[in-house]
Formats: C-alpha cells, structure tokens, sequence
C-alpha cells in the first residue's frame, strides 16, 4: 500500500503538477502580454492566441520548469535522499559519452525524417514547429531548448520518475512508464511519439552511464540537432546521403557501447 502511494505521488501527480504550474505561467503570460500592450484578454481572437504564444513558448516553459525545479527541491528535502541524490550525478567516461553521442546524433537525424514524412497528418504539431523556427531567430530562446530544457527534463523524468520506479518495479515496466509520461507530456500526437522512443532510449543511456550526466549530454545534442543543425543542412543535402550518414552514425554509435560493455564485463571479471 505504502508502495501504490508513492507510486501515485511520484509518477501521477508530479507529472500533474508540472502540467498545472505550466498552465498556470502560460495563463499569467497572457496576462502580462495583455496588461503590455494594454488590451483586454476577452477582446485576443482565440483562433490567434496560438500565434501570440508560440514565438515565446521556450520562455513560457523556462519559467514553468524553474517553478518546478524548486518545488522538486522542496519536495525532496525532508527525504532521505535529495534532489541532487536522486539524479545521481556521477562522473562519466568520456568513451561512454562519445559513444552515446554518436548514437544519439543518427537518431535524431532519422527523427527528423520521420516528422518530416508524417507531420502533415498531425495538425497538432504545427505549432511545435512554428516555436522551433521562431526558436531559430532567439540566442536566448535557442539556448533554453538546447540546454536548459534537457537538464530540467533529465532531472524529472530520468532523475526522479525513473530512478524511484527502477528501485521499485521490473525494469522493463520502469522504462516503458517512465517513457509513456515522457511522451504524453509532450502534448501532441506526433511529439509524444518520437518523445516516447527518445524516453526509452535516455533511460538505456541512464542504466548504460549510471550517471544523469549522459543522458543530459545525448539530450541537449538531440535538442540541438533537432532544433539548430537538422533545419540548417536537411535542405543542403541529398536525402539518401543525408539517411545514409544517419544510419552509420547510429551503427557506429551501437557497436561502439557495445564493445565498451563487453570490455567492461571482460575487466570486471577478471578483477574478480
């Protein structure tokens, strides 16, 4: 019983509380945008309201995760383990990052041609992509999504769901939850997909590194790739080339973690 509320605390309603923090920012945005510009809430077209929001949604979501991060810290400290604990900042091999980088590199260039093919059929994600070209034209905005984003969802998702749900529960069911919320907070169809395959492949990196700092690194060089290099060069390139290039990546990426774990088991057994 002890174990279904803790379960319920920790992967049902945290996630609900960032959700409601993030309305309630958004909400007080709008207020503020208003209060600026000196209209009347009532009076902003709902149909463009999107339009409004979308050019400052990283700012929006910054200020969400800031909130967040505090309560979190809040949250933690009567505990046995705090925040910073819980996220198990560990020193990582260099090898070890590389390696993941490389994987993660591929990954997000085939990510980028799969939202490509499909992102006509999702409506819903028109407006991520708007906010990522908006993104495009902000330092600032630009730096929140390659970096600040991932360290907050690496400490939430990676750091506190997934590191309670591992100690807890198979860790097939750990993944797949923690990956499931990873997704579906994302808020859109297609989003939630690739953010679900991205889920599972961060939590194979965190068990991999056993250390957050891996998994923030192929994070913000997914961000990165998703939101700066892939829009740069897809359309500099030849598709083929560009498709090949990412499956090496990935291919290279793979072999490489899974000689190093083989060589890790080889030294482990042999100071055995």
């Amino acid at each position: 019983m002890k174990k279904l509320g803790k379960f319920i605390v920790i992967v049902v309603l945290l996630p609900l509380l960032y959700l409601f923090i993030s309305a309630i920012v958004g909400g007080m945005f709008m207020a503020g945008y208003s209060v600026a510009n000196e209209i009347s809430l009532k009076s902003i077209d709902p149909s463009k309201l999107q339009s409004l929001i979308t050019p400052y949604i990283y700012i929006i979501t910054l200020m969400g995760d800031i909130v967040m991060l505090l309560l979190l810290i809040l949250f933690f400290l009567p505990t046995k383990e705090s925040l910073l604990k819980r996220c198990n900042f560990k020193k990582c091999s260099l090898k070890k990052v590389i390696y993941i980088s490389l994987f993660v590199m591929g990954f997000a260039m085939l990510n980028s041609i799969f939202v490509g093919l499909v992102s006509d059929y999702f409506s819903s994600y028109r407006m991520v992509s708007n906010a990522l070209s908006a993104a495009n034209t902000s330092i600032i905005q630009t730096i929140v999504i390659v970096i600040i984003i991932p360290i907050f969802e690496e400490m939430f998702f990676r750091g506190v769901i997934f590191s309670w749900l591992k100690k807890n529960f198979n860790i097939v069911f750990a993944i797949i939850v923690q990956a499931l919320i990873f997704g579906i907070m994302h808020g859109n169809i297609l989003q939630g997909v690739y953010a679900f395959v991205s889920g599972i492949i961060f939590a194979l990196i965190n068990i991999y590194t056993d250390s957050l700092y891996g998994n923030i690194v192929a994070h913000c060089l997914f961000n990165l790739f998703e939101s700066v290099i892939v829009p740069l060069f897809l359309s500099r390139i030849n598709i083929v080339v560009y498709s090949v290039i990412a499956i090496v990546l990935c291919f290279i990426g793979i072999v490489k973690v899974v000689s190093l774990k083989k060589m890790d088991s080889i030294n482990i057994g042999k100071s055995i």
